[in-house]
């Protein structure tokens, strides 16, 4: 409560009464309480803030709070009592930067960018309050480093996702400049095999006998128009299971020397073909990766240098490099120029130089090599001299000798393929099937055809005998699961039958689906040396 007394004159000027109010001061009292608490909190947040406060006195720095000290670098007593240019002058300010609005910073903003003096950059806004009636000023310093990080973040993002579109864009116009190309690559050897069939039509109408000496050199060009557009499809197909072949790796111990065995079974006959030595260099040398991946790169990179070598040889060999082992393949054919050798790995890239038949680069092996090797996180290398021949190289980590994997790696010789055997091939297209049995037949195989899989089913009933293998359509009729009717039908022979499935489906789904059950896969258009080795037990 608040008591208030005063006296009451009485006659004769003498005090004789005295009189009292009395009032509830409670309210005044809490706000007074709630003044102090907010002076408090004020006070609090001056000393703890996180941005630096220079309070004004007009032209005069009154006080300062820590975080303006540290910026400053001066302590509250060295600052209170300096002009504001004087305080901000010790920032590196020169006086004709500042330009006061009369005699307080009210308008001031400033940006000091000092990151390359290891200080952080500053903004510097001058604000006005009211304080007891009177409109004082005072300083706001914000360290900025934090939204230059960000920016820069951003920045880099932004440059980031330039380069993405470009490098997108690009791609997307060099596949589209390939695709032209390859257009024109694949009805090239399309065109000759019509000419060629039309030729043996007209030759066997005006002969009714065609001899074998009129016939070879007709087949053999087909079979180098062939061989062409089957090479093309390859990497076509080698980029397009690489885009779809999304299962995880499966690394482990691997022998070289069976990886390089495997090459030379492979394209010994295409070197041999051209005159070429295709040797391997014997290593006892083991590496860590996934056996189908080396593989993948080991094929594109000695297909090329069987392909641009016209003389000589192509070598493979291995060499310790520390904890690694570089695996190489050596050419002695036409060498790319150093101009070229950033780019060769890049997809749709199509090489200049030309092989004496007039061939050049698709553009697409060794992009699939790049990305492979990505894959198992190798690295690779080339060099290459133009008119002496090129080095391929992929580096891969070394590892103890494991178990040698089984069932690849043991194939036999063509000299030494099985005829006589027992073929169930299973296909509901005429043309595919009549094709395959005649190729078989002329290998020396009992060939059984199948158009579905209920005459399959029927026909391996019928026929007691022991079937040796199985080449299937994937694709049958779409009411025949492939997969199921080969299981059912490997259910019911009795002992292990080798099934080989075809398809022209290229998911990592059909991949993983046939090695999970132990079947073959070949991919459509599928090569007779393909069928061959399957026959022979390497598939």
């Amino acid at each position: 409560m608040g008591v208030l007394l005063w006296p009451i004159e009485g006659s004769g000027g003498t005090n004789a009464k005295m009189a009292t109010l009395t009032r509830d001061v409670t309210l005044r009292h809490r706000g007074m309480q709630a003044l102090r608490q907010t002076l408090e909190r004020l006070d609090t947040l001056f000393e703890a803030g996180i941005e630096g406060i220079l309070l004004c006195d007009g032209e005069m720095v009154s006080d300062a709070n820590p975080v303006a000290c540290r910026h400053f670098g001066q302590t509250r007593e060295q600052l209170v009592g300096q002009t504001v240019v004087q305080a901000l002058q010790s920032l590196g300010l020169s006086p004709a930067t500042l330009v006061l609005d009369g005699d307080a910073p009210t308008h001031l903003h400033l940006s000091l960018s000092r990151g390359e003096s290891g200080l952080p950059p500053l903004l510097i806004q001058g604000v006005s309050y009211v304080d007891e009636n009177v409109t004082r000023c005072a300083l706001l310093i914000q360290d900025m480093s934090y939204r230059y990080q960000a920016q820069r973040r951003i920045d880099r993002l932004v440059g980031d996702l330039r380069q993405q579109t470009a490098r997108a864009e690009a791609a997307d116009r060099s596949k589209s400049v390939f695709l032209a190309a390859a257009s024109h690559d694949l009805r090239q050897p399309i065109h000759s095999l019509g000419l060629f069939l039309t030729t043996i039509q007209s030759l066997n109408r005006a002969a009714h006998s065609l001899s074998s000496e009129s016939l070879r050199p007709i087949a053999q060009r087909m079979r180098s128009s062939l061989d062409g557009l089957m090479e093309l499809l390859d990497l076509l197909l080698g980029a397009s299971l690489l885009d779809a072949d999304q299962r995880p790796l499966q690394a482990g111990p691997m022998p070289l020397q069976v990886a390089f065995d495997e090459m030379l079974t492979q394209f010994g006959a295409m070197a041999a073909g051209k005159g070429l030595e295709l040797r391997t260099v014997p290593t006892r040398a083991w590496v860590r990766a996934d056996a189908t991946v080396l593989r993948r790169i080991l094929a594109n990179l000695v297909a090329n240098a069987v392909r641009y070598c016209e003389s000589g040889r192509v070598v493979l060999g291995a060499r310790i490099r520390g904890p690694h082992v570089e695996v190489q393949v050596w050419d002695t054919g036409i060498g790319i120029e150093h101009a070229q050798l950033e780019s060769i790995f890049e997809a749709f890239y199509r090489v200049e130089a030309r092989t004496p038949q007039g061939d050049r680069s698709e553009g697409l092996g060794l992009s699939n090599v790049k990305r492979a090797a990505a894959q198992l996180g190798a690295s690779l290398d080339v060099r290459s001299t133009p008119g002496q021949g090129s080095m391929f190289s992929v580096r891969l980590p070394r590892c103890e000798p494991g178990a040698v994997e089984t069932g690849r790696g043991t194939r036999k010789p063509e000299a030494e393929a099985a005829q006589g055997m027992r073929v169930l091939v299973i296909d509901d297209d005429e043309q595919v099937m009549e094709a395959t049995v005649r190729l078989l037949q002329s290998w020396g195989h009992l060939v059984l055809s199948a158009s579905s899989a209920g005459e399959a089913i029927r026909l391996c009933e019928a026929t007691p005998q022991h079937i040796d293998a199985v080449i299937c359509d994937y694709l049958l009729d779409p009411s025949t699961d492939a997969v199921a009717f080969l299981l059912r039908l490997r259910q019911r022979h009795q002992g292990p039958l080798p099934v080989c499935m075809v398809t022209g489906d290229m998911s990592a789904q059909r991949i993983e689906q046939a090695g999970r059950y132990g079947f073959s896969l070949l991919h459509k258009p599928v090569s007779a040396s393909a069928l061959r080795r399957f026959l022979q037990g390497g598939a």
